[in-house]
């Protein structure tokens, strides 16, 4: 359904796809979503995406928006963002490759049952907050810590700044990559 300021879409699996149908709202200018196997679904470059779906994977590329994504038994891949990111799955690895975190706005990565690895660039100023409880916590950033143990990291990355890296596991591990 296309509206004057949002675009909202299901995308109905096959009849032989196990998946359930997935997902998601935009609000307006054009990137590509992936949406559950193999689906490609052109939208507008978006101030606001949002996505969800009971089982599979949702993919999003190369998007410079707030993105919300939600899954219960899939994995969650952002690949070339930026923005406000929140993502949660109950039982699936979230792995993020973010283009730019962008001052004054966070990033919320969260799943029950796998890893998170998020990709930031290096020049990045951001304070973490990182924990598991049957892993650890690794990063290739210096890192000002406040706490730092196996299964936590609290601290700033290039004194700080604005931005929130928020990432929670309980069984999985944690690594902050450095782009």
């Amino acid at each position: 359904t296309v509206g004057a300021l949002a675009v909202r879409a299901a995308v109905a699996p096959p009849r032989a796809d196990p998946e359930p149908a997935t997902w998601f709202s935009v609000v307006m200018p054009r990137t590509q979503c992936t949406l559950g196997r193999r689906r490609g679904v052109p939208l507008p470059r978006a101030p606001s995406l949002r996505g969800a779906t009971p089982s599979g994977p949702i993919d999003i590329a190369t998007v410079s928006a707030s993105s919300r994504s939600s899954a219960t038994n899939g994995r969650i891949e952002l690949i070339r963002c930026a923005g406000d990111v929140d993502a949660e799955t109950t039982n699936g690895h979230i792995r993020a490759e973010l283009d730019e975190v962008t001052p004054g706005k966070s990033l919320r990565l969260e799943t029950t049952n796998g890893g998170i690895t998020v990709s930031v660039p290096r020049a990045v100023a951001a304070r973490v907050d990182a924990s598991t409880t049957n892993g650890s916590v690794k990063t290739d950033l210096p890192i000002t810590t406040t706490e730092f143990k196996r299964t936590s990291l609290r601290g700033t990355i290039n004194g700080g700044g604005s931005a929130d890296l928020r990432l929670r596991t309980t069984n999985g591990s944690i690594h902050i990559e450095a782009r």
